[in-house]
């Protein structure tokens, strides 16, 4: 955001740079995080991300707002079972852009559901005790916005920065 005092306050463009370096910060933290929990094999966690996927479902994209509030709970909740909460708050004051770049994404069809999907693989991986498919199943989760920057430029070009 751009401030001009007794002026005005503009928003600003999408910063791409910016967007992958919190997105590089995501990915290296939250690969750990899941090959911890695989490790761990914590069936109440398991539950209690499966009840918040469950609510993922219900909205879809009908309730954008509480859909992404439900992401970020499913993501807090590894964070905090892995014993990391702080890291978690670490990642959330770098995503600025990338959380963006996620609300624009948001609404193209079939995005919730896959972001539902992909929920799902995580914890079936976590399920299995398998911390190499859990990394693999987040790594897939974590690139898919990134991956569709050219989608979104495209529809939205007046919001993204080269």
């Amino acid at each position: 955001m751009d401030i001009f005092p007794q002026h005005a306050t503009l928003v600003s463009r999408i910063d791409l740079h910016s967007a992958e370096q919190a997105q590089f910060l995501r990915c290296a933290i939250e690969l750990e995080v899941v090959r911890a929990l695989a490790l761990a094999d914590d069936p109440v966690l398991r539950g209690r991300l499966g009840t918040l996927i469950d609510r993922q479902a219900a909205l879809a994209a009908n309730d954008a707002e509480e859909f992404i509030a439900l992401d970020q709970q499913f993501h807090r909740t590894m964070f905090e079972a892995a014993g990391v909460p702080h890291l978690y708050e670490v990642v959330r004051r770098r995503s600025g852009h990338l959380d963006r770049l996620r609300r624009l994404d948001l609404p193209a069809l079939g995005n919730a559901a896959r972001v539902v999907q992909d929920h799902r693989h995580i914890v079936d991986a976590l399920a299995g005790r398998d911390p190499e498919g859990a990394q693999a199943a987040m790594r897939a989760h974590l690139s898919g916005t990134l991956g569709r920057v050219a989608d979104i430029r495209a529809r939205h070009p007046a919001y993204v920065n080269g």
